[in-house]
Formats: structure tokens, C-alpha cells, sequence
């Protein structure tokens, strides 16, 4: 299969097998939220539970949504009890505040995260990470590294990884250099175990078509990487998976992403959850 044709393969393989997926609904943005809800369902892309408090969830807000509601005081805790009971089978933070990561990283106690974007020119690839205080050393991103690559077989495509680095070979001074030595013991470590990488120095324009993970230097350069693709230079989110979490389908959004960003996540969430109980592709 041709690697632009991922999200492709995402939305078949959710229509194929629509699973139960939880998607938060906060305080702010419901609006946003519910129509992302309805819109997923209406497409066939997933069976949706709407969780959210009280006032998030209020009737006239909800009205007409023809999604599973539960109301909860402490919502971001009960959608991850419902994904350890069985009752869904992944989640997508929607709107929650950054209230959820953290419940999830108590429980669960790892937080890598690695986000799927596409270009303006319509190339998708995964990028991590993207969070600020993630992947902070070489051995933490080769985990970051390692989840990729399960995620991206499980969609139907061989990996190949792309490192950055804060700087060509010629420039000098002790941050580049640290950075890069950085990125090369990343490199290395990937090779070794049989995964194909290549170090792009700062070179993130040629890692684009050639690779489908790109590590960033770290985690601040990497969310504005997000921030800047999504938000200026007229990408898309598709939401952003969560690693190494004993295959639990969990998929962060931003809370100001758009309407499209939830429904895609929610469609990578559903397909993600169908591979692993064998009724994807």
C-alpha cells in the first residue's frame, strides 16, 4: 500500500468494524465536541459514549445527539474506568482539560504520546514527540521510537524513522553538537534493532517523503512542529496516540483543535481498536 493512503485505510477499516469509543466532553468547547460526536456517528466511523460533569452534559446541549451519554463528577476518571472495564474500547480526550493526561499517566504510568499529521500537501506522517516534557533522552525516545512503529504495522505499513537534530553537520557550539550526538545514538540504537532510520541533521523538509516517523530534537521543538503545521501552515491533526499503554486505545486531541481533528481521531481510535481485536484489516 502507498503510505499517502493512510487515512484512507483508517476510515476502512473503522466503517469496517465501527468499535465503542469514548470521547470527552469539558467544560469548554462542548459545542465543538458534540458535533464531532454526531458527525463520527453519522459516518459509521465509530459507536459513541459522550462523557462529560453535569454542566458539560446539560440536556439542551446534548439534545438530538444520538450517542451513548454518561455523566460523571469526575468524567476523565470514569471514561478510563469504562476502557479498563470493558464497557468501551478506546477513548479520545475531545475537550477534557489537562486534567485527563494526568489521571492517565497516574494509572497507567508512561505518557508517550506521538502525533499523526498530515501537510498541506495532503502527506501524513507521525511526529513525537509532542509534548514538552517528553522524550527527553535517547533511550526515551527509542521507546517513543518503538511504539511508532507497532502503531505503524498495525495499519499496514512497513515504518521507516527519520531523527532530527538542532543543526547541519558544519554548524558548531555546544547545544547543536549535544543534539546531535543525540539524535546518532538514537539512530544507532534504532538500527540495531532492525529498525530502518536516518538522521536529517535540521532537514525536517527532506524527512518529509521520505519517512513516516519523525522524532523531533525534543519535546518543545516538536509541539511547535504541531502547532506550527496545524495551526499557520494549513495541516491537519488527526489526533495523537498514546504509547506503551498495555494496549489500552488512547488518542489525545488539542482542546482548540477543529471539528475534523475529533472526528479523525475518534476514526483512528475506532480502527486502532478493531486491529487489536481482529476485526480491522
Amino acid at each position: 500500500m502507498v503510505w499517502t493512503s493512510l487515512f484512507d485505510q483508517v476510515t476502512t477499516i473503522a466503517r469496517t468494524a465501527p468499535m465503542s469509543i469514548g470521547i470527552g466532553v469539558g467544560p469548554q468547547y462542548v459545542d465543538r465536541t458534540v458535533r464531532a460526536a454526531k458527525r463520527a456517528a453519522a459516518e459509521g466511523l465509530a459507536k459513541i459514549t459522550l462523557v462529560g460533569d453535569e454542566a458539560s452534559m446539560s440536556i439542551e446541549r446534548a439534545e438530538g445527539v444520538k450517542v451513548r451519554i454518561v455523566k460523571s463528577p469526575k468524567p476523565w476518571e470514569t471514561m478510563l474506568d469504562l476502557l479498563d472495564e470493558g464497557g468501551i474500547d478506546g477513548v479520545v480526550r475531545g475537550s477534557f482539560a489537562s486534567s485527563f493526561a494526568l489521571v492517565a499517566k497516574q494509572r497507567y504510568g508512561t505518557m508517550e504520546r506521538i502525533a499523526l499529521l498530515e501537510t498541506v500537501n495532503h502527506y501524513p506522517f507521525f511526529l513525537a514527540p509532542v509534548g514538552v516534557e517528553e522524550g527527553e533522552t535517547p533511550p526515551e525516545k527509542f521507546l517513543i521510537v518503538k511504539g511508532g512503529c507497532q502503531l505503524v504495522e498495525a495499519l499496514g505499513f512497513s515504518p521507516k524513522v527519520s531523527v532530527l537534530s538542532g543543526g547541519r553537520t558544519e554548524n558548531k557550539g555546544p547545544i547543536i553538537e549535544k543534539s546531535r550526538s543525540d539524535a546518532l545514538q538514537l539512530v544507532q540504537m534504532a538500527r540495531r534493532a532492525g529498525i530502518p532510520a536516518i538522521h536529517h541533521e535540521i532537514l525536517i523538509e527532506d524527512a518529509i517523503g521520505d519517512a513516516n516517523i519523525i522524532l523531533a530534537p525534543d519535546g518543545i521543538s516538536g509541539n511547535l512542529i504541531y502547532r506550527t503545521l496545524v495551526h499557520l501552515g494549513g495541516g491537519r491533526s488527526h489526533g495523537a496516540p498514546y504509547l506503551n499503554q498495555g494496549g489500552r486505545i488512547i488518542v489525545d486531541t488539542s482542546r482548540v483543535g477543529p471539528v475534523e481533528e475529533y472526528v479523525s481521531a475518534i476514526a483512528l481510535a475506532s480502527a486502532l481498536a478493531g486491529i487489536k481485536k481482529g476485526k480491522g484489516r
